[in-house]
């Protein structure tokens, strides 16, 4: 089965178990979270094995932090040779050009961002993921919200993470044809950072099947 081009980030990853079953179900990046005291924080003792297991298969490294030090961050995605930084809070665009690594900045669709917020961070990065967030049920779904005016007004590709699971990935990548998804508790156990090697597995062949229906899962 080739690779598909759709970027297929599984977030989250705690130890190198987990690691090892969202390589096998074909994820593409794996991302480990730095942000301290939050439930799917990367485990310390279980980096090294993670990053062993990244450079045999190939699969990219995204750290996962939120308005925290930039000598932090660089300090931590150079020691443990990761791909890219993921800088998921309020960090201002000065932040996003001081990383050494490949840049991906998030803005949360509550409410929905413009490009002119974005633009000013444009020069400085390698990705934009627009997450949708939780703890909001009587807000719009994926299919309604305006991905396609946004990437229009910016020269860069968009990841899609948020309330993405197997069921509904399919219908989404249809729909805005987005150059990755982003997804972490869609595929994990009723453990909070458990990942369920199934739920990953399902998740992959869901998006393949959408890039490449003559795949056969």
């Amino acid at each position: 089965m080739e690779t598909p081009t759709t970027i297929i980030k599984i977030c989250g990853i705690t130890t190198a178990k987990n690691a090892q079953l969202a390589i096998e179900a074909g994820a593409t990046w794996l991302g480990l979270i730095f942000v301290p005291n939050t439930p799917r924080t990367v485990v310390t003792s279980e980096l090294q094995a993670i990053t062993q297991l990244a450079r045999i298969t190939g699969v990219q490294l995204v750290g996962v932090f939120q308005n925290q030090p930039i000598e932090l961050i660089n300090g931590i995605a150079e020691s443990l040779q990761l791909q890219l930084v993921q800088l998921h809070g309020d960090e201002p665009p000065e932040d996003c050009q001081q990383c050494l690594k490949r840049v991906i900045k998030v803005f949360p669709l509550e409410p929905f961002p413009t490009a002119e917020q974005i633009l000013p961070y444009q020069p400085f990065l390698d990705y934009v993921l627009l997450d949708l967030p939780k703890g909001y049920p009587s807000l719009p779904t994926w299919e309604t919200y305006p991905v396609e005016a946004l990437q229009k007004a910016m020269n860069l590709p968009i990841l899609l993470a948020g309330k993405l699971k197997a069921e509904t990935v399919g219908a989404v990548i249809r729909q805005h044809r987005p150059a990755g998804v982003d997804v972490a508790s869609g595929v994990e156990t009723d453990v909070v950072g458990e990942k369920s090697a199934e739920k990953m597995t399902i998740f992959v062949e869901n998006v393949r099947i959408v890039i490449d229906p003559q795949v056969s899962i």
